[in-house]
């Protein structure tokens, strides 16, 4: 009896916990700047992106707008300690499971902002009075 009664919550410990391997973040670009995740669309000015990888793995963000050059960046779990995941490395560290728990220890960031530069070397259009003027950057 004893036994099935600490089976159950070690089930109920392992759901609980469990919970805080994955991890989510949002990404943030420009207007109308698409959004893409390992190759994959996943949004326009800004997205929300979840998955379970462990620490030290990493995710290619590409951001994609017309006029601009394409920015791509790499994110990966190194951000904010993932609490969950830690208790339940420390709660269940004498066992093989316990250990598991440190793979998933670390998080994204809570968001990411991706900045674009224009493509051409003209910048946006200034006005003075009411007739516009275009500067070059060098």
């Amino acid at each position: 009896m004893l036994r099935n009664f600490l089976m159950v919550g070690f089930c109920l410990l392992m759901l609980v916990l469990g919970g805080g391997c994955a991890s989510a973040t949002i990404l943030k670009a420009e207007t109308g700047a698409k959004i893409y995740v390992d190759g994959r669309y996943v949004g326009e000015e800004s997205a929300f992106y979840s998955d379970k990888k462990v620490i030290g793995s990493f995710t290619v963000v590409e951001v994609k707008k017309p006029g601009f050059k394409d920015k791509v960046a790499i994110i990966n779990r190194s951000g904010e300690i993932n609490t969950p995941a830690l208790v339940g490395g420390i709660l269940l560290a004498p066992t093989v499971v316990g250990l598991l728990f440190f793979l998933w220890v670390m998080d994204y960031r809570p968001y990411y902002v991706f900045d674009l530069e224009p493509e051409s070397k003209l910048a946006r259009n200034s006005f003075i009075g009411n007739h516009p003027v275009n500067h070059e950057v060098k």
